[in-house]
């Protein structure tokens, strides 16, 4: 009946996620626009997925989860949070069950389990699909310590071979689990006291734990510095990272307790906190550990603090990885130790006090319910990345990441003036982290119309940045907006000259040649890309476009068929495809890639014309007409269209 319970519980509290959208964080990277993904589960994904250091980790079985949920659900946003909900409800009877069979204690096992299962610090693991590795190898956590309590009652090579074969599942879902050969010591501490053996013993028995502990630890350093992930000494000093440490450990006891202004990212500061708020979380920190020190005969203490310290070690900051100074998906398991600790301690105080048993179940049911309440409320800042990200600014204070991210979301829904602004917030905040702020906030500006802006801002950044390639080419790129051609050649010959590979420069000068009416020019600059790379959607869809304005459509049709198999996704890559096969009378084809470009965006103009272009000169009147419409509706100053349709209407007879 608790299972079932428990079950209702964690699923009804968390059961809105199912409308939630993929969030532009990591989300991106491990699901919506991994390439490997979107595949499904094939055997060369599968491969991929064991031999891959993408998004700075190794956790094939992560990987391995998110095939399967693209195998079985596609692209269903919905579907994949609701996988990482399933794995959640599985974790929050784990808890209950584990618990109980180590201690005995049935009540205030369910209750440890029902505070892991609703609170608010669990939301981010579930919420966010890029986190499904921390529910996932939570799962084989706790499954490893299930198998470790069978291998107590009856210890045989069989049982702890089932151990060891659980924890190492678990290492390739997320590292996080190095930890646990400790909190087994812990656990043989309290509640099942050394079982009879010597320390000595214990210890000997964890050692090849400890070994798939150090190798799992061995991969994610080579995996983080593979993907830079792992700040230097120059960025955050030894001297920040040790107070954001220990400023962390009782700020994180303080969200446990008191879980409000939640944020998705807590900006670490570069320069250590005030010495009054470390030396006041230094005496805390010692305060707790003497205390759980002076009554140790309450074992349990030991073993939940303990937990909570240790299990928090890989993700405290010692070695930082990323620019976080907290994280709530980092508590997941920790704050269970808290909550032995606490429930415990009541549960024993209510056994010698036993008329207080009813208060203490009314304040249980009242913290559930607090609980509850709170992780609903935090639940609807998850729903998409523009509330995620709007709510850390209101939440903390100088996040320069939700104000970069948030002038990215801006910047792609044409809303340019905010985009400028949040663009401008994270470079006061953190100007060398943003090195491709200044770029945006260029191009935000371009498109505010602000050219001349744009230009001036990009000119003032080069003075202080001589050689960055990036900004040289925006600045190209601003001169092209602003019709002048030379200045822009001027300004891609100055990219190409320090990197002559540089694909956008080269595609970039062969926009500018196509505009100008260079063809042959265009071609061989962007033949010359494409040996670079030859599979760069972009360069391929340009080099069709050219050959096309070249008349050489058969040509064009291969490049621009290569394009859209390589970038599915690209409505522009499906109209210019329908322009190339349009040009070699292959009507049908040329219509079917035109809908695919209206499919994926309704609202394209320039293929709506291009349709009823096709529709006309097959005879289709009417759908021609409306296509046509469209495209005015659209965009109003196309005049090629207002031409056609007035054509096609004299031709209908109206």
């Amino acid at each position: 009946m608790i299972c079932v319970l428990l079950l209702v519980l964690t699923v009804g509290v968390f059961w809105p996620i199912r409308g939630f959208e993929f969030l532009d964080i990591d989300d991106d990277s491990y699901v919506r626009t991994n390439p490997q993904v979107q595949r499904g589960l094939e055997r060369e994904t599968i491969a991929w997925a064991f031999t891959t250091y993408k998004a700075s980790n190794w956790h094939p079985v992560t990987w391995l989860s998110h095939l399967a949920d693209v195998e079985m659900y596609g692209m269903d946003a919905g579907r994949h949070h609701l996988t990482s909900l399933w794995i959640h409800a599985a974790n929050a009877l784990l808890v209950f069950l584990v618990l109980r069979r180590l201690t005995g204690a049935v009540r205030p096992s369910a209750f440890v389990a029902a505070v892991f299962a609703v609170h608010p610090l669990a939301l981010e693991s579930v919420a966010w699909v890029a986190e499904r590795k921390n529910v996932l190898s939570t799962f084989f956590w706790l499954l490893t310590l299930w198998a470790y309590a069978r291998y107590v009652d009856r210890p045989n090579a069989a049982r702890y071979a089932g151990v060891a074969a659980l924890f190492a599942v678990g290492l390739m879902a997320k590292p996080m689990l190095v930890t646990v050969p400790l909190v087994l010591l812990l656990l043989d501490y309290w509640p099942l006291g050394m079982r009879g053996r010597s320390l000595r013993r214990v210890i000997l028995e964890k050692i090849p734990l400890l070994v798939l502990s150090g190798l799992s630890s061995l991969l994610t350093v080579l995996a983080q510095h593979g993907g830079r992930s792992i700040m230097t000494s120059e960025t955050f000093p030894l001297s920040v990272r040790l107070s954001n440490m220990v400023v962390s450990y009782v700020k994180y006891v303080w969200m446990m307790l008191y879980p409000v202004d939640l944020a998705f990212f807590y900006p670490l500061a570069a320069a250590p906190p005030p010495v009054w708020k470390v030396t006041g979380c230094a005496f805390m920190l010692i305060l707790i550990s003497a205390l759980v020190f002076v009554f140790r005969g309450r074992r349990y203490l030991v073993t939940g603090w303990l937990w909570y310290v240790i299990t928090l070690i890989p993700v405290i900051g010692l070695v930082q990885v990323g620019r976080q100074a907290m994280a709530d998906r980092y508590m997941y398991v920790p704050q269970i130790g808290l909550s032995l600790m606490i429930v415990w301690a009541l549960a024993e105080l209510g056994a010698v006090f036993r008329r207080i048993r009813p208060a203490l179940w009314v304040c249980a049911c009242v913290s559930i319910a607090g609980l509850v309440t709170a992780t609903r409320s935090q639940m609807g800042f998850w729903h998409d990345s523009f509330a995620l990200y709007e709510r850390a600014i209101c939440v903390t204070a100088d996040n320069h990441l939700a104000h970069h991210n948030l002038a990215n979301l801006m910047l792609n829904r044409g809303r340019h003036d905010e985009a400028v602004e949040h663009y401008s917030a994270a470079r006061r905040i953190a100007p060398a982290y943003y090195p491709d702020a200044a770029k945006n906030l260029s191009i935000a500006l371009i498109r505010q119309g602000r050219t001349d802006r744009a230009i001036e801002f990009l000119r003032k950044e080069l003075e202080k940045d001589p050689g960055n390639v990036g900004l040289i080419e925006m600045l190209g790129n601003a001169y092209l907006k602003a019709g002048d051609g030379r200045n822009a050649e001027a300004q891609y010959a100055a990219v190409l000259e320090i990197d002559p590979g540089r694909l956008e420069a080269n595609v970039n000068l062969a926009r500018l040649y196509k505009r100008e009416g260079r063809l042959d020019e265009a071609i061989a600059r962007l033949r010359r890309a494409l040996e670079t790379d030859s599979g760069h959607p972009a360069a391929l869809s340009e080099l069709g476009t050219a050959l096309m304005r070249n008349g050489r459509y058969d040509e064009a049709a291969r490049y621009l068929a290569t394009a859209v198999e390589l970038q599915p996704g690209s409505p522009t890559h499906h109209n210019n495809l329908g322009m190339a096969l349009a040009g070699l009378d292959r009507t049908a084809e040329a219509i079917a890639q035109y809908q695919e470009a209206l499919r994926l965006d309704s609202e394209y103009a320039t293929a709506h014309y291009n349709l009823g272009n096709v529709f006309a000169r097959d005879g289709r009147l009417k759908e021609a007409a409306r296509h046509y419409s469209e495209a005015i509706r659209l965009k109003p100053d196309h005049a090629d269209a207002r031409a056609n349709l007035d054509a096609v209407r004299g031709m209908r007879g109206k």
